[in-house]
Parts: structure tokens; sequence; C-alpha cells
């Protein structure tokens, strides 16, 4: 198309030799892969229990339409 990619420099700015920085690379890791984690987790419960709700009630009621529908 023509276009082209320019690379821009910047100037990286640490004040006091960026001590103030609270950042640790392993926790802030971890914290974010909790909730990655916790996310995939509520979605797994929420498939099993609704495939569990399902066949508990086409047991009960031998009629699958009503057991998707409910």
């Amino acid at each position: 198309y023509g276009y082209g990619i320019k690379e821009v420099p910047i100037e990286t700015v640490y004040i006091e030799n960026n001590t103030s920085s609270h950042f640790n690379p392993l926790i802030d890791s971890l914290r974010i892969y909790f909730q990655i984690l916790k996310y995939s987790m509520s979605s797994i419960l929420s498939g099993i229990l609704d495939f569990i709700f399902l066949l508990i009630i086409k047991a009960l009621t031998s009629n699958l339409l009503l057991s998707v529908v409910i």
C-alpha cells in the first residue's frame, strides 16, 4: 500500500533511579495469571453445572426439549 514504518526514539526518564517503583516481575505476573485462572475456572464450573442440571432434568422429565429450554 506504500505505507512505511518509522521508528521514533523516545527518552525514558527515571526519577531518582526509579526508587519509587513497586514493580515485582514474579508477584505481578502471578497476580495477572491468577485473574485469568479465576475466569477460566468459573467458566469451566459453569459449564459443568449446566451439563449436570441438564442431565438431572432429563432424568426427571424424560423430555430433552424441556431439559434444554429450562
